[in-house]
């Protein structure tokens, strides 16, 4: 597990070694590692396909359709200056760019704790997150179907 110091304003770098700390759950996007971005959020959401139906006399009828198709968000804070060069904000984009749904047409792996999720990527944001630092936040959106 790598160690983040803070270097200056707006400014990190990345320290590997056999740093010692408990990973509560492993949280990976498609490519691998981001060298220039932090991991901070992983939402999962997923519900069923389903229709109450309200009748006279208090009648209450439940007609199931199965399950819906889930959505997953990986998220996290870019730097825009890294040591040793590069750009986190434009590595999200790029890799965004090169697993997108529109581009290739098939799934990525998401893992997610212990599970992997076979998902589409489809949609990303980023935004400023503190000018000063020049740090942003960004998000990939993946939908998954359900899996039995």
């Amino acid at each position: 597990m790598p160690g983040f110091f803070a270097h200056g304003r707006g400014a990190v770098q990345r320290v590997p070694g056999p740093h010692r700390g408990y990973v509560p759950f492993k949280l990976w996007v498609p490519g691998g590692a981001l060298n220039r971005g932090i991991i901070t959020q992983g939402t999962i959401e997923h519900e069923g396909n389903y229709q109450f139906l309200h009748t006279i006399n208090d009648a209450v009828y439940v007609y199931v359709f199965g399950d819906r198709v889930g959505s997953l968000v990986v998220g996290g804070i870019a730097f825009g200056v890294p040591c040793g060069g590069g750009n986190g904000i434009t590595e999200v984009i790029l890799r965004y760019n090169q697993h997108r749904i529109a581009a290739t047409g098939n799934p990525v792996i998401v893992g997610f704790a212990d599970l992997a999720f076979p998902c589409f990527l489809t949609g990303f944001n980023v935004d400023t997150a503190d000018p000063e630092t020049h740090t942003a936040q960004w998000a990939l959106r993946f939908n998954f179907f359900p899996q039995s």
